[in-house]
């Protein structure tokens, strides 16, 4: 309780006298409320409403739907097992993250330059961004590694300039169920005490022809701006995960810490009255029963 500011620590366990020693890495971050944008942020899920709000020159931190990311690439923990020339059909492609410990952007946000545990939590809620199409001087603040075959300029929290407007993508949700998820939560609070300071002075700029490009347009149920809610859901695998248009997320009623009983249901708010055609259901796709 005494944390006022996140910080690594080591807890050191040693047995005598053997002498045996073993020792764990943990992040500890301080008890908060949710954090609150400073007034002069913008900050959405939609890069329509971003490139909008750049070109009138506003400061924005968008943190954009997987589904909309055009990217063949899933965001994970988890490393690459097989290359993508002996498995092609794989959805990890990455191997860790190289992480720019001296930004500004990461100075609440306690990491080495490596992946650690810390980032499981936002690497499983993230889809990277191929930046092969932006220009060569832009480095991302958090990049994955791309799989050796392919080798591509991956990056997960960048930075740029766009129209007249300053921009800040992090394409690991730092938005959602923040109350189950401190990691998360320490890095939005991180990444908005950047953004309200003098340092946020991206250098460099992004055409808005080549920043579209990052991207996927709507689907049908996010041009209505469709929302949805259910009775029971799981951390991580919220409503919002059915009509999210990426075939990697899933819906799931609660289980911990029992399964909650039937019934369940899903509902959709559409906004006004629309003429449906069809339903369509695609089931899980990881394979599980």
């Amino acid at each position: 309780n005494s944390v006022t500011q996140a910080v690594q620590a080591t807890i050191t366990l040693t047995v005598n006298p053997a002498g045996y020693t073993n020792r764990w890495d943990i992040w500890v971050y301080p008890a908060m409320e949710t954090p609150t944008p400073p007034e002069d942020l913008i900050v959405t899920t939609d890069w329509r409403e971003a490139l909008h709000q750049l070109e009138a020159g506003a400061n924005v931190l968008l943190v954009p739907t997987t589904s909309t990311i055009n990217s063949d690439t899933l965001g994970t923990f988890q490393p690459i097992f097989w290359n993508r020339i002996t498995f092609p059909q794989q959805k990890v492609h990455t191997l860790g993250t190289l992480n720019d410990t001296a930004h500004p952007a990461l100075a609440a946000f306690p990491t080495q330059r490596h992946t650690s545990w810390q980032w499981q939590t936002l690497l499983d809620h993230s889809k990277p961004i191929v930046m092969d199409t932006l220009p060569k001087e832009l480095h991302p603040i958090v990049q994955p590694i791309d799989d050796w075959n392919d080798c591509r300029k991956l990056g997960l929290l960048f930075e740029a300039t766009v129209g007249q407007g300053k921009l800040l993508v992090c394409a690991m949700d730092v938005i959602h169920d923040l109350n189950t998820r401190p990691a998360a939560k320490q890095l939005y609070a991180s990444l908005l005490r950047y953004t309200a300071s003098e340092q946020f002075q991206p250098p460099v700029p992004i055409p808005a022809a080549q920043f579209k490009a990052l991207f996927k347009e709507p689907s049908v149920l996010q041009n209505l701006g469709a929302q949805i809610q259910s009775n029971s859901e799981e951390s991580g695998y919220t409503a919002r995960n059915a009509i999210d248009e990426n075939p990697q997320t899933l819906w799931h009623t609660r289980w911990t810490p029992t399964p909650e009983p039937h019934p369940h249901f899903l509902q959709v708010d559409l906004k006004e009255p629309q003429t449906i055609q069809g339903l369509s259901y695609l089931p899980r796709q990881d394979q599980s029963n």
